[in-house]
């Protein structure tokens, strides 16, 4: 068939559920309808319909065909249903019996044209054009006639489908008669009328005809097939109504018999008693009991006519005959049947009929302790599999509670919220009583529609509070200061009570002149004030300078910039303001342009860190946006945390080749370092490529070497270690230990800062070969690294390279190793690969040396990072006590420690083993290496004992830097190297905290600027600020939401970015590369956990009890703050078998959590907040938990010693209702119901005083999300009297038995169940005189009735006024225990 332009297709479904492709060709007028299967392929064969035009109804479902000649049909599917007839044209309507016929060549086709789709209505238009409209409804739109036609279809299966039956009545009649056809419809399916149906009826205001035709059944039989896999196999597995006969299809009609009617009532009074399962289906349910009763009427079954009269007055008087239909059952009489401890006959379960009356049977089988198994499954007698499903997820959960069971196979049989708030109000007060535990205490586990149905969403609540974004959307304003427009509602919920999250942020300023004040003697000149001022201006520069590092750590991950807006860079203002004149004071001497360079870099660094990591916004596209026309520093430094971010990965091979073209050393060194992190652990080729070019080592021998700058080898080193993490390569590994001991030359090339290539080396070969020292590693052998990482510690004779490298100009070290240089690299080289191995020999060798002789032989700040190298080997005997630091201290100096620790009172009297200018500097630089050590044993836990332990050593040395004359062999530097070492050392384990007592040694010693004669000699040097700041940063990381890890990788990138010897000036890279002390990003981890309220969406405080497995804090946390969560079991364990243990420590929200891999379960504690436990780490990722507050308390801000509460205010309102609610309650649906139901009028309302005496009991009991229940109870309690329902009677009969029952009391006073079981005796006895209102029914009465309903009372005087004291304890709100116990005592005291 050729193709044409004017083709069109659609897909459509047939009422069966197949599926069809539908393409008309208009040039040939033709239909080509094509089945689709399952997977989309086609399935043979296809069918040829004459058609101009066509159009499916999306609600109908019906295939709209314009014949050729002008003739309109309804297909299903691809059978024809009826012909559509214009009914001005008078056309005389017949069946259309043919098949589909081809177009003769000489019909002439008609303008007749319908819209491709349309939900409800389609337009004809003729030639002459007028047009016509058309509207179909859905034929079966109804849920409540789609249960009645399955119904029937089930039990009948005649040929004679009653859905094309119904389908002839319902296109006969107007779309508002549905129930009219369906009553039609059903007479004519069981032959209770007689005569053929007519084939054309006239429609009313749609000026169209409708016939039927009569075509074969396959969509429908199916779809029944598909619906009940196999309905000729005996039968459906359910309870068979009685003379029902299950017979094949076949095209016949059943005879108008007894039984056959009898049948079809039953399998409507089905539908009908799963419709009352449903209060929503009240008109429903009264138009189908019009419908069983009409036919009852038409058939003489009186019993079923008075049987429904009497559920439906309106219906007409009962006749005189009272007998009840034999074969009917009753749900709720089952469902009483079944809680007063009896197995009832069950009604037949129709599958895709009665759904939810098996689903409801099923869950009242669980309330009544029934197990589910085989002999359950035979009483149901049930195959429709739902039984399966939930033994099968019961033994799956292994839940204990019957309520933690009971909400699981609801939401197994997928029974929600909306369902169950549907149901009456008698079926739902003991599921929901039964369900009242796991509301108090949700099993964890579960889906959300579980936590749903218990109203409690918090459990699972996914929405991100607002205030978890930190900062603005948009940029700041390039006028106003960056850091201070910062502003963090987490760390201000943190710390409410004092200002130094402002304090911090003020400390952070850099683009601000600094105040300069100096004092003016009267004999100083103008020239000498100021030379001072710019003195003071100088020292204070530097200090500026290094404020950059710790903002980053400050403001890291609190910014999403828009992507249309470009990113501002602060400035670093190195001007002054001069008090009290404010006249601007700047630095007119000779500085070196490389002064600023790194500060220029850092301040970038700072701002590309508070970008979010996972900000998706980020492209290559953004980031060549963002660069300057000529390349700065301050670029560089951007570029660099985009890497450290992971948002560097998204730059394109040609941007990235063009940033490196530039040769530009700042931004090299970001770009190579930023890569290097980005592929972390990759081993990446094309990455390898790129970092062989700034590498000599890498490139072949007959490469022509580069003229490189000697910072960005330093980077590319860093670089190619951190791609070739844990890999242990070979080649890699063999390069990196060659490079540690890399020769000065050729000629002038690595001639200066050799100490900070070795330490780059050092570190990389690290992390290739990461904590892997102990294993065997194929291939490593032959490089005997130990061996030659402890000669490039301790000297020895250089070993013969080839090529010879030509020898430097400035250098010479002859043929020995130069240990200055090496050694460095070596030590942190041999302390990564053998971390956390505990291999002693190897950490023999890095202890400090026990003569005085080989003491002389080492620097002190070797001896401090040798120290540090030993407590990373020896990792599990780090103890956070200060013996164990004084024990790294060798004995031959142990009277000096004496001295520095104030143990011995009279220093002067002590003699020292060694020479005090040896003595003194080595066991300083000991103990502060072994604090630092200390420091990354314990980083991010906040463990008391390490924080007190190192502020115990940073108090001492603080002493000795303010008393330098006591103390002989101390210079100021090395002081000052020690004293930022400790406070980096506490910063570290208090990462995030926020520690008041640390930021006020920070504060102190940050303020210690005093103006010099000359420049440079101030002991306050550039890296002791940047300390200082690093240190400030640290303990608000993130915003106060991040903390550190204590991983391999995670402890390297600390111990290189906290690297203990800091620089002396601007510029200085000699030991340490500046750029390397921003990879503390790689530690970074945000585990701030806070407590949301649902209601409000706001912070709260809330007590949890967090448990974590032993391995993670056995030391890390005092004996007094640790208690065993479960002891070792008695019980001997078997052989293989590890008996564990957990450790709890109860906390107050926000907390920093232990590290995710260590945490069991967080739960939520105290009487204020409905108790959560989660162990879903990845829900604690998210650094929020919801929270439900209990309606009778005040949050811990309001009220934190819990003296305001509910309980205290007694059983009535001393102020309004809704004033008093709101104090404790932000529920607005709480809110609503006391304003709107528990505000008195001018009269006494006995509703309004019952809504707010069950109001105050549900906020009590907690039970305020059940208080619609308890209004309906009202409103029936109220009517019963007056108009009698038994279909009200039988719900309130259910409540009467389950609560007599004691099964569980947790929503039904005393007082409630009294009434309700009185009020049901008066209308057993057809008592008509109880006008008052239920609460107003005297308390002696209501004693009486309680009392009888126990069992424990008969007589009717009050003697000694007993009577009412029973009444009025009964009058309260107790629970069935305290009166039983009451009555008790009552009968035993002869009463």
């Amino acid at each position: 068939m050729g193709c044409c332009k004017n083709v069109k297709a659609l897909k459509y479904n047939s009422h069966s559920g197949d599926e069809y492709l539908a393409i008309l060709y208009p040039s040939t007028c033709s239909l080509q309808c094509l089945r689709l299967k399952d997977n989309g392929t086609i399935s043979p064969p296809e069918v040829m319909i004459p058609c101009s035009d066509v159009g499916f109804m999306t609600v109908s479902r019906f295939l709209v065909v314009v014949h050729p000649a002008g003739l309109v049909y309804l297909y299903d599917g691809v059978s024809q249903m009826v012909r559509l007839i214009l009914h001005d044209k008078q056309i005389v309507a017949k069946p259309t019996n043919k098949k589909p016929r081809k177009r003769s060549s000489s019909e002439d086709m008609l303008a007749a044209q319908i819209p491709f789709t349309l939900p409800e209505a389609f337009v004809l238009r003729e030639q002459d054009g007028l047009n016509h409209y058309c509207k179909i409804g859905s034929v079966i739109n109804n849920k409540v006639i789609e249960k009645v036609v399955l119904g029937l279809d089930l039990l009948h299966c005649n040929g004679d489908s009653f859905y094309r039956t119904l389908v002839r009545h319902c296109l006969s009649l107007p779309e508002s008669d549905a129930w009219a056809a369906l009553q039609a419809a059903i007479m004519e399916f069981v032959g209770a009328r007689s005569g053929p149906a007519q084939s054309t009826v006239t429609l009313h205001d749609t000026g169209i005809r409708r016939t039927r035709h009569s075509q074969t059944n396959e969509d429908w039989e199916f779809m029944l097939n598909v619906m009940l896999k196999d309905v000729r196999e005996g039968g459906f597995g359910l309870p068979l109504l009685p003379n029902l006969t299950v017979k094949e299809t076949q095209q016949t009609n059943i005879s108008a018999s007894q039984d056959a009617i009898q049948t079809t009532i039953q399998v409507l009074h089905l539908v009908h008693e799963e419709l009352l399962l449903d209060v929503h289906n009240s008109d429903s349910c009264h138009k189908l009991a019009a419908i069983i009763h009409h036919i009852a009427l038409s058939s003489g079954m009186d019993d079923y006519v008075n049987y429904y009269r009497s559920y439906y007055p309106h219906l007409g008087p009962p006749t005189s005959s009272q007998q009840e239909p034999a074969g009917l059952v009753s749900l709720a009489r089952t469902l009483t049947s079944l809680l007063g401890g009896n197995l009832p006959p069950l009604p037949p379960l129709l599958p895709g009929v009665t759904d939810l009356t098996e689903s409801v049977l099923i869950l009242y089988l669980m309330i009544t302790s029934h197990p589910l198994n085989g002999k359950t499954l035979r009483y149901l007698k049930s195959e429709s599999g739902r039984v399966e499903q939930v033994t099968e997820a019961l033994a799956r959960r292994k839940f204990t509670s019957l309520s933690d069971n009971l909400l699981l196979a609801m939401v197994t049989l997928g029974l929600d919220e909306d369902i169950v708030t549907s149901l009456p109000v008698g079926i739902q007060f003991p599921l929901l009583d039964v369900l009242y535990p796991a509301h108090c205490n949700p099993p964890p586990g579960l889906p959300q529609p579980a936590y749903k149905l218990v109203h409690r969403t918090d459990v699972t609540s996914t929405v991100p509070p607002n205030f978890m974004d930190c900062t603005p959307k948009t940029s700041p304003d390039p006028t106003q200061e960056p850091d201070m427009a910062f502003n963090s509602p987490v760390l201000d919920f943190r710390f409410p009570e004092d200002e130094r999250v402002a304090e911090a942020a003020h400390m952070f300023a850099t683009s601000q002149p600094v105040k300069i004040v100096v004092n003016r003697r009267p004999e100083m000149t103008d020239v000498e004030y100021i030379d001072q001022q710019e003195l003071l201006l100088f020292n204070k520069t530097k200090r500026t300078m290094a404020i950059p590092v710790g903002r980053a750590l400050f403001t890291y991950c609190t910014f999403r910039p828009s992507p249309r807006e470009p990113i501002v860079i602060p400035d670093v203002c190195i001007s002054g303001k001069a008090l009290p004149r404010g006249n601007t004071v700047k630095l007119d001497l000779d500085i070196p342009a490389e002064m600023i360079h790194w500060s220029e870099f850092h301040s970038g660094v700072a701002t590309g860190l508070r970008i979010d990591p996972l900000l998706s916004d980020i492209d290559s596209q953004w980031i060549v946006y963002n660069r300057p026309q000529d390349l700065t520093n301050k670029h560089a430094g951007f570029l660099f945390a985009l890497g450290l971010t992971g948002h560097l990965k998204k730059l394109s091979s040609r941007n990235l080749h063009d940033y490196l073209c530039q040769r530009h050393k700042f931004t090299s060194i970001g770009l190579l370092l930023g890569l290097g992190v980005t592929n972390k652990g990759t081993q990446d080729e094309t990455i390898t490529k790129l970092f062989s070019i700034y590498i000599p080592a890498l490139l072949p021998p007959t490469a022509v070497p580069l003229e490189l700058d000697h910072l960005v080898q330093t980077a590319a080193i860093a670089g190619l270690g951190l791609v070739y993490t844990g890999s242990a390569h070979r080649r890699m590994a063999e390069i990196l230990l060659d490079e540690i001991g890399r020769e000065p030359g050729p000629e002038m090339d690595n001639s200066e800062d050799r100490e900070g290539y070795s330490l780059a080396c050092g570190f990389s070969l690290g992390l290739v070969l990461l904590g892997m020292g102990n294993q065997n590693l194929p291939g490593l052998d032959d490089l005997k690294l130990s061996d030659r990482l402890y000669k490039y510690i301790n000297g020895g004779r250089k070993e013969e390279s080839s090529p010879v490298v030509p020898p430097s100009f400035r250098i010479w070290e002859g043929n020995m190793i130069n240990t200055s240089v090496s050694s460095i690299g070596a030590t942190v080289a041999l302390g990564f690969t053998f971390l956390k191995t505990g291999n002693k020999n190897i950490a023999r060798t890095l202890a400090a040396p026990h003569t005085e002789f080989l003491l002389e032989g080492v620097r002190p700040d070797m001896l401090l990072l040798r120290t540090v190298c030993y407590g990373l080997i020896m990792w599990d005997e780090i103890f956070p006590t200060t013996h164990w630091i004084n024990s790294q201290v060798p004995e031959v100096l142990q009277d000096c420690l004496e001295v520095l620790t104030g143990v011995s009172e009279d220093p002067s009297g002590i003699s020292l083993k060694v020479d005090p200018e040896t003595a003194f500097p080595c066991t300083l630089t000991i103990l502060a290496g072994g604090c630092f050590a200390l420091g990354l044993r314990f980083a991010g836990t906040g463990n008391k004992a390490a924080f007190n332990t190192i502020m115990f050593y940073l108090y001492t040395t603080h002493h000795i830097s303010n008393h330098p004359r006591d103390f002989a062999g101390f210079s100021k530097d090395l002081t000052e190297m020690c004293l930022v070492c400790l406070l980096v050392s506490a910063s570290i384990v208090m990462a995030g905290t926020g520690n008041l007592v640390l930021m006020r040694m920070i504060r102190m010693l940050r303020k210690r600027i005093v103006p010099v004669n000359t420049y440079g000699h101030n002991f306050v040097t550039y890296g002791c600020h940047m300390g200082i700041h690093m240190s400030l940063g640290l303990l608000f990381l993130g915003g106060g939401r991040y903390t550190l890890r204590r991983d391999n990788e995670s402890i390297a990138a600390m111990f290189l970015s906290f690297y203990p010897i800091f620089q002396t000036c601007q510029d200085d890279n000699t030991y340490h590369l500046q750029a390397f002390r921003h990879l503390w990003v790689i530690a970074a981890q945000p585990r701030l956990l806070i407590t949301v309220d649902e209601h409000t969406n706001t912070p709260c405080y809330v007590p949890v009890t967090i448990t974590t497995s032993p391995d993670c804090i056995p030391r890390d946390l005092p004996r007094d703050q640790v208690t065993p969560d479960n002891e070792p079991s008695e019980t001997p364990a078997s052989a293989g078998e590890r008996v564990e243990t957990t450790i709890s420590r109860s906390v107050f929200t926000p907390v920093m959590l232990p590290e995710f891999h260590s945490i069991k379960t967080v739960s939520v504690i105290g009487e204020r907040y409905w108790p959560i436990t989660v162990s879903d780490i990845e829900t604690l990722k998210k650094g929020y938990l919801y929270v439900k507050k209990r309606a009778g308390y005040l949050e811990y801000k309001d009220d934190p010693e819990g003296k305001i509460n509910m309980l205290g205010r007694g059983d009535r309102f001393t102020t309004s209702v809704t004033d008093t609610i709101k104090q404790f309650s932000k529920d607005e649906a709480i809110l609503l119901f006391a304003e709107k139901f528990c505000v008195a009028s001018e009269t006494k309302s006995p509703g309004v005083e019952f809504c707010k005496e069950q109001l105050l009991g549900c906020l009590l009991e907690e039970t305020a999300q059940y208080l619609p229940l308890y209004t309906t109870l009202y409103k029936t309690l109220s009517t019963i009297a007056d108009s009698p329902d038994p279909g009200v009677a039988e719900n309130m009969r259910l409540i009467v038995t389950f609560y007599e029952g004691k099964r569980s009391t947790h929503l039904m006073s005393s007082k409630l169940v009294s009434q309700l079981s009185c009020k049901l005796e008066e209308m057993v006895k057809g008592r008509d005189d109880s006008e008052a209102d239920p609460v107003e029914i005297p308390l002696t009465t209501q004693a009486r009735n309680c009392l009888r309903s126990q069992r424990l009372w008969a007589g009717e005087q009050d003697k000694d006024g007993v009577l009412a004291d029973v009444a009025e304890l009964l009058s309260a709100k107790q629970p069935y225990l305290v009166v039983d116990k009451f009555m008790e005592l009552l009968t035993l005291s002869g009463t």
